[in-house]
C-alpha cells in the first residue's frame, strides 16, 4: 500500500499525440530529473510534424529552471521548424509567475486556470491514450540537459544571462572534465 502512495507522489510526465498536436501532463514537480525525457519527447514529436505542444499543468506543483529551460528550447525549435507554439494550460498563478519571472511568457502561450480557456481545454480532450515517459537516470544526460536548458534561458533575457552565467560555466567545466578536456 505504501508503494502505491509513494508512486503517486513521484513527479512524472504523461504524454500523448493526436494529429499535429502533442500533449504533456506534468504531475508533481517539473524538475531536472524529468527534463531529459521531456527533451527527447519534444524533439521527437517536432521531428514527426507536431505544430503544437500543449502542457496540462493542472497537477504541476512546481517547476525548476532546468525544466523551464527545456520548455523554452522546445518552444524555440517548434517555432523555427514548424511555425508552431507551446501552450501551457491550467497554470496556477504561482506557475504563471515563474514563467513571467524567467521571460517564458514571451515564448509560450500561458493560460491560467479558471480563465476563459474552453478552446484549449477542448484540445486536451483530443488526446486518446496518455503514456508515462520513463525518467532518465544517467547523470551525464541530466547534466547535458541542464546546460542546454540554462543556455536557452539566458537567450530569453539579460536578467537570465546574469542569473545563470555561473551555472552554465560550472556545467561547461564539468562537461570538459568528463570528456577529458582541459579545465
Amino acid at each position: 500500500m505504501t508503494g502505491d502512495n509513494d508512486r503517486r507522489q513521484e513527479p512524472r510526465l504523461l504524454v500523448a499525440e493526436a494529429g499535429d498536436k502533442a500533449f504533456v501532463r506534468v504531475v508533481g514537480k517539473g524538475t531536472y530529473r524529468l527534463a531529459p525525457s521531456l527533451t527527447r519527447f519534444g524533439e521527437e514529436v517536432i521531428r514527426h510534424g507536431a505544430s503544437q505542444i500543449i502542457f496540462d499543468m493542472r497537477h504541476c506543483t512546481q517547476m525548476d529552471s532546468t525544466f523551464m529551460g527545456v520548455i523554452a528550447g522546445l518552444a524555440a525549435r517548434l517555432s523555427r521548424e514548424r511555425g508552431g507554439k507551446i501552450y501551457m494550460v491550467n497554470l496556477t498563478s504561482h506557475a504563471r509567475g515563474l514563467l513571467s519571472t524567467l521571460g517564458l511568457d514571451a515564448v509560450v502561450h500561458p493560460v491560467v486556470a479558471g480563465t476563459d480557456a474552453d478552446e484549449l481545454r477542448s484540445l486536451l480532450g483530443e488526446a486518446a491514450d496518455y503514456v508515462e515517459l520513463p525518467s532518465t537516470a544517467e547523470p551525464e544526460a541530466r547534466r547535458s540537459t541542464m546546460l542546454e536548458a540554462h543556455r536557452e534561458l539566458m537567450k530569453i533575457s539579460p536578467e537570465n544571462a546574469a542569473q545563470f552565467q555561473d551555472v552554465v560555466e560550472f556545467l561547461e567545466k564539468r562537461e570538459r572534465e568528463d570528456s577529458g578536456g582541459s579545465p
